[in-house]
């Protein structure tokens, strides 16, 4: 017997509809960070237990007065509860404090994600789409931001709901209380700014960055979102001239960055020569398995490199660490022993057909 029958909560007609109209098994759930609040037409995958052991669950909508069931079986919803504005955190001990009422030794109750409610929010202020645009659950303010924003946007002080966020301060410092989670009927108003600078990457479109005074191309780099790729930069410009990381920033300046290509030129006596993937740190080894692993006529020993622009390539061992856009070339015999088992009689009895035409007479 299941614990739910031991403790008469079911009848066996009730038993025996629910397991003809049982739960189709939840292929997957999102996970959030904890400051996420329900909204109503999230859909969750609610499982109770008994000492570790899952005795209940269901799947279900918070619904539009924000409230979710408390479903003892497939078949009986006693109660519910408001949940909309928890955090999932919140909303599990309310839950449990109703389960208890009618199943007295349940010890956890467990809510997941399965997919966001859509809503709307109204868009104020320095959008593309001023108005009414629809959003999902777990969507945050500066994805909204990022997406819907035109030049010349003021990240640093949005406001929601009356509330003024720094974008910059989650940007550069990774601060999630200035990124809040959007929720229905949300109002975003965004101000315009000339307090900016002009960034272009790789040679692509310009467009604006707010600045501030005493920043410079490193916090720019932040703001644009390439702190990952530094160690691609070639070149660095501002306002036309060579510049570094440390070099300071003004108001209507022009930041040009120039990355180098992600990937390592493999040739010459390899399987597969072409174009691999640039991965930081790998050997060139590596790069030569990637590109299918020595020929035949390779070379083993006879291991250069070389940078586009230098005039002779460099000779390098098997653990040296090529650069993004280095071209790695490895060496091959004119003729191998295979070569030699297959070509060697034709090579004889043609100098023996020679020697006899023209040297024997």
């Amino acid at each position: 017997m299941t614990l739910l029958t031991v403790l008469g909560l079911i009848s066996k007609s009730e038993k025996a509809l629910g397991e003809i109209y049982s739960k189709p098994e939840i292929k997957g759930v999102e996970v959030i960070t904890p400051d996420y609040v329900l909204n109503v037409g999230d859909r969750l995958f609610v499982v109770v237990y008994s000492k570790y052991i899952p005795v209940v669950q269901y799947e279900t909508f918070v619904d539009n007065e924000g409230r979710i069931p408390v479903e003892v079986t497939p078949l009986r919803r006693p109660a519910s509860v408001k949940v909309v504005g928890l955090t999932l955190d919140s909303a599990q001990k309310v839950l449990l404090k109703a389960f208890r009422r009618y199943i007295p030794d349940i010890t956890l109750v467990s809510i997941h994600i399965v997919s966001h409610a859509k809503f709307f929010v109204l868009l104020k202020g320095n959008f593309a789409d001023r108005g009414f645009a629809r959003m999902y659950g777990g969507t945050r303010l500066y994805d909204l931001v990022r997406t819907k924003a035109l030049p010349f946007s003021s990240y640093s002080r949005v406001v929601l709901n009356g509330d003024t966020f720094n974008l910059w301060k989650f940007v550069k410092e990774g601060d999630v209380s200035q990124n809040p989670y959007l929720k229905a009927n949300d109002t975003v108003v965004l101000f315009r700014t000339d307090s900016v600078i002009l960034v272009s990457v790789d040679g692509g479109v310009y467009r604006t960055v707010e600045i501030f005074p005493g920043e410079n191309v490193y916090d720019a780099v932040l703001k644009v979102r390439l702190e990952k790729e530094i160690y691609r930069f070639q070149r660095i410009l501002v306002n036309g001239r060579e510049a570094d990381l440390k070099t300071p920033l003004n108001i209507g300046d022009t930041l040009v960055i120039e990355t180098q290509p992600l990937n390592v030129l493999v040739i010459g006596g390899v399987n597969s020569p072409g174009s691999v993937k640039y991965i930081p740190y790998r050997t060139v080894q590596d790069y030569i398995m990637d590109a299918g692993g020595f020929s035949e006529r390779a070379n083993r020993w006879s291991i250069r490199a070389k940078m586009p622009g230098e005039r002779k390539p460099r000779k390098v061992g098997l653990d040296y660490v090529p650069k993004p856009g280095e071209v790695v070339i490895v060496g091959e015999f004119p003729i191998t022993i295979r070569d030699m088992v297959f070509l060697g009689p034709s090579i004889v009895s043609t100098a023996v057909l020679i020697y006899t035409t023209f040297f024997r007479r």
